[in-house]
């Protein structure tokens, strides 16, 4: 269920689109990610005791998980939305932003929780608590790349060819009933929230790009359940190239639809 935000927003930036669609499309889709890491923990916890590898005791930690990498979150997060960003812009709020993430990433696996929940939690903390600046952590992003290239480096280094030959039906499957799944459930909860049915019929297509946070996932699924690791990354592979080639190109296709597109100034988009 999660969903690529950095396409999202990046195509939100190109078109200048602005509008009711857009804010709640940039909204959801960083809504569903942390959902998604929270259910994470449930869904491993539950293939596990299917498949016979403990019960009460892996429930516990799958709470622990869970729990353990919010409070994380918090505990850092509060302090470091009052303490950082005070600094000059540049290459000491780079260095700044950095020391947070790994202390977290570093405390998260001592803890033995999620570090993917904990940090989105954290940089969530900084950004909705810090009073004194205006966009936490803007210097980062000029470096977020060379992050993003070692990442997805050792997620290909992780997939098998020869395994994709025999993905068959189970790639078509997660391809349908993602995309099936958007799409309805983007149906029914804007009808439930009451938003215009032109509207609610495209926000499930919006959402179709796919990359960091699944990969990040399929990857730790597989160190926990190593018999099917290679046909599991290969199917989240596969599915992020093809969804970050059709994703964005939708995403685009539902801003234009709801003539939402060059509302605003270039430079100034969401």
């Amino acid at each position: 269920m999660a969903t690529d935000a950095a396409a999202t927003v990046a195509v939100v930036q190109e078109q200048r689109a602005e509008g009711p669609f857009t804010r709640t499309l940039l909204a959801v889709v960083a809504l569903d990610d942390v959902i998604a890491l929270t259910l994470f923990g449930v869904v491993v916890t539950a293939a596990s005791f299917l498949w016979g590898d403990g019960g009460g005791s892996l429930m516990g930690e799958a709470l622990w998980e869970v729990f353990g990498a919010i409070a994380l979150g918090l505990v850092l997060g509060l302090p470091a939305a009052l303490l950082t960003s005070r600094l000059s812009p540049g290459r000491p709020t780079q260095e700044e932003a950095y020391g947070v993430v790994l202390l977290c990433s570093g405390l998260a696996l001592i803890l033995d929780v999620s570090f993917l929940l904990a940090a989105v939690v954290l940089g969530a903390t900084i950004a909705n608590r810090a009073t004194h600046h205006d966009v936490a952590y803007h210097e980062i992003e000029r470096i977020e790349w060379p992050a993003l290239v070692v990442f997805f480096v050792l997620a290909g280094v992780s997939l098998e060819l020869s395994s994709l030959t025999t993905i068959g039906w189970l790639g078509a499957g997660y391809l349908l009933f993602r995309s099936v799944g958007k799409v309805l459930g983007c149906i029914l909860g804007g009808r439930l929230a009451d938003q215009p049915a032109n509207e609610r019929r495209w926000f499930g297509a919006a959402m179709l790009p796919q990359a960091g946070v699944a990969i990040g996932l399929s990857l730790l699924a597989a160190d926990r359940f190593p018999d099917i690791a290679e046909d599991l990354i290969a199917v989240v592979i596969v599915a992020t190239v093809i969804f970050e080639l059709v994703g964005p190109i939708m995403t685009k296709a539902a801003l234009n639809h709801v003539s939402e597109v060059g509302k605003t100034e270039p430079g100034t988009a969401a």
